[in-house]
């Protein structure tokens, strides 16, 4: 049995909770209130445990809503599979927007993959600047995005500076964040209250031997370097052997967090 199986019956515990209720509450509010400002919004889904609590949040006020799925080229694999599962399941009005450009070689021109620390060289180039093209093509005016406070402090910076619901200069865009203040239990107690999420909840959260709490595992770029730091590169060697052979082939320095 995976932890996660295992934490199952705590996280249902605290989904009757009033501190967990007030905060779904306050999320289903701000979505409410902010889809009624704009004409076409979207929801940024990455496959991941804070994506599909917001994809189903707002999905129940709007079903017909954009949603994009950025393909870097580098997902896990189940991520693909996870996504289709999603548009089968509920229907959703689905953009796969894909890398122009192959995230290991810009890597490679770059001189090496943990070239800029905590920023990741690849990012504008692979996702920024195709997600901004999309969306202006296709006339949003909004994204929803399911960050939270919790998960960095780079992000708890951001969000307390700009707060839930901001216009985004760099992607020329507003952009709304209903999950900002939620912590970990709060996004799993919502999937295990809220059928059918449990049976979507994606395949990588159940590989947890390395972590003491699922919420800690990443679904991200295989290639993730600003995790490196948190045993990311050692989880993907010992779940996706093939990936990681295939990642110190080209970048030998990762053995170092292995």
């Amino acid at each position: 049995m995976s932890l996660l199986e295992k934490l199952k019956p705590s996280y249902i515990a605290y989904s009757e909770t009033k501190t967990h209720k007030q905060r779904v509450q306050k999320a289903k509010d701000l979505i409410q209130k902010i889809l009624q400002k704009h004409k076409k919004p979207y929801v940024a889904f990455s496959g991941g445990k804070d994506s599909l609590c917001l994809l189903h949040l707002v999905y129940k006020q709007n079903p017909n809503i954009d949603v994009m799925f950025h393909d870097s080229g580098v997902e896990l694999p189940e991520s693909y599979i996870q996504i289709q599962k999603i548009k089968e399941t509920w229907g959703i009005n689905l953009h796969v927007i894909k890398s122009p450009v192959n995230t290991l070689d810009v890597y490679k021109r770059k001189k090496g993959i943990f070239i800029g620390a905590a920023e990741d060289i690849a990012f504008n180039e692979v996702m920024g600047m195709p997600i901004k093209k999309w969306s202006k093509n296709n006339g949003n005016d909004l994204a929803f995005i399911g960050l939270r406070k919790e998960e960095s402090k780079k992000r708890r910076i951001m969000l307390c500076k700009n707060g839930k619901y901001f216009y985004c200069k760099s992607f020329d865009i507003y952009e709304c964040f209903p999950l900002a203040d939620w912590k970990k239990e709060d996004v799993w107690a919502y999937i295990f209250s809220n059928y059918p999420l449990e049976n979507l909840i994606h395949p990588a959260y159940f590989k947890d031997r390395l972590v003491k709490d699922p919420g800690d595992i990443r679904v991200s770029w295989y290639c993730d370097p600003t995790a490196a730091r948190f045993g990311y590169f050692l989880w993907i060697k010992i779940y996706y052997p093939d990936l990681y052979n295939q990642l110190t082939h080209i970048f030998p320095e990762i053995k170092t967090f292995t």
